[in-house]
């Protein structure tokens, strides 16, 4: 088994997890991706985890 390291990734949504490097906007409660136009919703209990993260990486 292939343990990858979670912070190349995070959870925005019970059903969501992304990889972050492709985060290319963060517009409200909703994410968008690159290589594709589907809008992927942050769920409200990972909303405050996902936006300190964000800061985090913007940041740096």
């Amino acid at each position: 088994m292939r343990i990858i390291k979670y912070t190349y990734f995070i959870r925005v949504h019970k059903s969501f997890v992304l990889a972050i490097q492709y985060i290319t906007m963060i517009h409200y409660n909703v994410v968008y991706m690159a290589h594709t136009k589907e809008m992927i919703p942050i769920g409200s209990s990972y909303r405050e985890a996902f936006m300190s993260r964000m800061k985090d990486k913007i940041m740096t």
